[in-house]
This record gives structure tokens, C-alpha cells and sequence, in this order.
């Protein structure tokens, strides 16, 4: 995705779009240069994350999940709660090849608005400037998510040995905190 995101981003958009937000005036003759600056470090860290964030973010889930599991008092060791979250997140690799013929057809494209593009989540009925909260909300309504829920559950069900309603309390439990999280972060940022 990295590959096929970096070279449509508009740069400057998001360079004038930051100084908006805080407010800033700079002299038009500083722009491009603060653009160009924008584009080597947003270019370097859509890599960086692109690499890392799948392994980092897989690491994070199965690590929380492992605890809360262990926290209830079932057993399960972690390699076990790290190959049920990596098989469970397999989805949104589909998710991603469906979104480079997307991507491929624009001219632009918003990183920040990216997550909207596929339409597999409802994110896309709110404007997510006006209502950052609800997007959020409908942003995590998504089919690849729900997909990933239900082989955690499946996969931590056989993991913990426990039975898939125990599972599922729990990892739609978690969910349901996570979108909470996210709808905070939105409301505050």
C-alpha cells in the first residue's frame, strides 16, 4: 500500500492544512520548503510504518489479549495468543489488495482519509471533519474487522480451550473498549 499511497499524496495540501490547523501564516516564499521537508519525512515514516506497524501492532493485540485471558484465569501462553492474532488480522491483507486499484485510479489521495476509500466500514456516511466521534464510531463498523473478530474468537477459543461464547465475550468486550478509545482520541484531537 505504502508504495502505491506515497507518490499520490499532495504534499503541499498537507503542509497548508497543518499550518491552517495551528493557526501558523509563513511567507509564501517558505513553503515549498517546508514542503519539500514534509514530503521526506512523511515519505520516510510511511515506510518505517508500513514495515513495522503490522508486527508492532500485532505484537501490542496478542500481548493485551494474552493478559486479559490470563487475567480471567485461562490459560493460554503467548506464541498461542501471537498466532491467533496474526491469523486473525490475515483479512485485512485482502483488505489492502482491494484498496490498491483504488488508490491506483486517483490522482491524490488523503492519508488521513484513506481508511474511508474501500467503503468496507460505515466511516464513510459522516464527514469525519464535522463529526469526528461518530466517524470514529462507524469507522470501526467495518467488514475486515468483524472478519478479524470472529477468528479471534475462534482462534482463542481453541487456544485457551474455552468455549466460543467465553471468547467471544471477551474479544467483543475488548473491541468494544477499543472503540471507545478511539472515539476519546477523536473527540479530544
Amino acid at each position: 500500500m505504502t508504495a502505491f499511497v506515497i507518490p499520490r499524496v499532495d504534499w503541499e495540501r498537507m503542509t497548508r492544512q497543518a499550518l491552517e490547523k495551528r493557526h501558523q501564516t509563513v511567507p509564501e516564499d517558505r513553503i515549498p520548503e517546508m514542503v519539500e521537508r514534509t514530503r521526506k519525512v512523511g515519505t520516510g515514516f510511511s515506510w518505517i510504518a508500513g514495515f513495522a506497524a503490522p508486527a508492532i501492532t500485532s505484537l501490542i493485540v496478542a500481548l493485551v489479549f494474552w493478559g486479559v485471558f490470563k487475567a480471567f484465569g485461562w490459560d493460554m501462553t503467548f506464541p498461542q495468543s501471537f498466532g491467533a492474532t496474526t491469523h486473525a488480522f490475515l483479512p485485512n491483507i485482502l483488505g489492502a489488495l482491494l484498496l490498491i486499484p483504488i488508490v491506483v485510479k486517483r490522482e491524490t489521495i488523503d492519508p488521513q482519509g484513506i481508511g474511508d476509500l474501500l467503503r468496507s466500514n460505515l466511516g464513510f456516511l459522516v464527514d469525519k471533519d464535522s463529526a469526528k466521534v461518530v466517524h470514529a464510531i462507524l469507522q470501526s463498523i467495518d467488514v475486515f474487522s468483524i472478519w478479524s473478530m470472529i477468528l479471534l474468537i475462534i482462534g482463542f477459543s481453541a487456544a485457551a480451550k474455552i468455549s466460543k461464547k467465553a471468547s467471544a465475550g471477551l474479544v467483543v468486550g475488548m473491541w468494544f473498549v477499543w472503540v471507545l478509545i478511539k472515539a476519546a482520541l477523536a473527540a479530544v484531537f
